[in-house]
């Protein structure tokens, strides 16, 4: 994703620094608070009967804060797997942010804040969960 065209009066801001949602890098315009290279991946699979696999990876690119900072791109992958041991019992485990990705994820503004902000801690450390489903009655 890229800025396509923009008013004078826009270039003018954003060459101010002035603009929440565009910056400028030289003499090109660019999206704050938004990657303008964004990539998603899920895959679902089932390799053998009754087990389950799937993952889910987002990768962005660096991009410009409305406090007038470029932050650091980002890949968060996330993976799980479910077996149906039998029609009562399913156990499922679940990894999410396995590559333990700490850069600040895309925001405009606080909520109710008067300021802008260089991004969010968005991410939580690697985590993994296991859950057992018990099926007791039909």
């Amino acid at each position: 994703m890229k800025v396509a065209s923009a008013t004078d009066e826009q270039k003018t801001i954003a060459k101010a620094k002035n603009s929440m949602y565009l910056a400028m890098d030289g003499d090109k315009l660019h999206f704050k608070a938004y990657p303008e290279g964004v990539t998603r991946l899920n895959i679902m699979l089932s390799p053998i009967k009754k087990f389950d696999v799937n993952m889910n990876v987002l990768a962005y690119s660096k991009w410009y804060s409305p406090a007038g900072t470029t932050a650091k791109g980002g890949l968060i992958v996330n993976l799980g797997a479910s077996y149906e041991i039998n029609k009562n019992i399913q156990f499922t485990i679940s990894g999410k942010n396995l590559l333990n990705e700490n850069s600040l994820y895309p925001m405009n503004s606080n909520a109710g804040g008067p300021d802008v902000s260089p991004g969010t801690p968005g991410w939580e450390s690697t985590t993994v969960w296991g859950s057992i489903r018990i099926k007791l009655a039909d």
